[in-house]
């Protein structure tokens, strides 16, 4: 009897150990999965956004970090992102929202991707893998829409990890990609993410292709990084703040939040 259950135990492990993420069990494994413990809407009279590339939470107090700074947002955009099965029962433990991940790829320790998080029921949700894969490493971007609502309007949220070290206009491809979704969405849009704009004319495409369907990229106040990465762009909402919150360690990125006035 102690046999089996040390050989049951045995195969419990190993099984979790070959397929710690459903997305990853098989090639027909699904490309995003949404789940959520309970959401517990926010009493706040704006809407607070938090983007973060997080780093696979491989820093020590990322996950605690991020865990923190998710439970005073609204809405959440993660890059860099990781789902384990374990991992989405601690964020759905601990994070009160509806989530939603979106596969880029598989590794061992699960899959890599974006995700997001509300506080408002997400509606339609839908992975899109870039047209282009990462040169060397030959991995995907994914980027990741879901549709919630919003004093009865109908809102799209959009989270990105745009392309990096690519050839040629793949990123350029890949930001026309996204906008070629959005622009077939008539009301209120967040995009949000690593965009990858390591240089002033990544930033000014962005910023271009983001106005011609009526958005506008936020700057925040006071900005000390180096390399502008990270973004938020909205339509149909007004700024009130945007901050780089820059006394964060537990990521190569710092989280960017900011708070806005719902106006569609």
């Amino acid at each position: 009897m102690k046999l089996k259950l040390i050989l049951g135990l045995f195969l419990c492990a190993q099984l979790a150990k070959a397929n710690p993420s459903a997305l990853c069990e098989s090639d027909t494994s699904p490309s995003l999965v949404r789940f959520s413990k309970n959401i517990v809407p926010l009493t706040n009279s704006t809407i607070e956004v938090l983007t973060w590339n997080v780093l696979k939470f491989k820093r020590e107090n990322s996950f605690s970090d991020f865990t923190n700074l998710a439970n005073k947002a609204d809405i959440a955009f993660v890059q860099e992102a990781v789902h384990s099965n374990d991992l989405q029962n601690q964020t759905a433990q601990n994070i009160p929202m509806d989530w939603t991940f979106f596969k880029s790829f598989c590794r061992e320790y699960g899959a890599s991707g974006v995700q997001i998080g509300s506080r408002f029921p997400q509606l339609e949700t839908e992975a899109v893998l870039a047209p282009a894969l990462e040169p060397v490493v030959n991995t995907p971007k994914v980027t990741g829409f879901a549709t919630i609502e919003i004093s009865g309007h109908k809102v799209l949220l959009i989270s990105i990890h745009g392309l990096n070290a690519n050839k040629g206009l793949d990123f350029e491809k890949h930001i026309d990609q996204v906008v070629g979704v959005a622009s077939k969405f008539e009301g209120p849009i967040i995009w949000a993410g690593d965009f990858n704009t390591w240089n002033p004319l990544r930033i000014a495409y962005l910023k271009s292709k983001g106005e011609s369907i009526g958005m506008t990229l936020l700057v925040p106040e006071t900005d000390s990084r180096k390399l502008k990465l990270d973004h938020i762009l909205v339509r149909g909402f007004k700024m009130k703040s945007v901050q780089v919150l820059d006394t964060y360690v537990s990521s190569d990125h710092w989280p960017v939040r900011a708070e806005l006035e719902f106006s569609p």
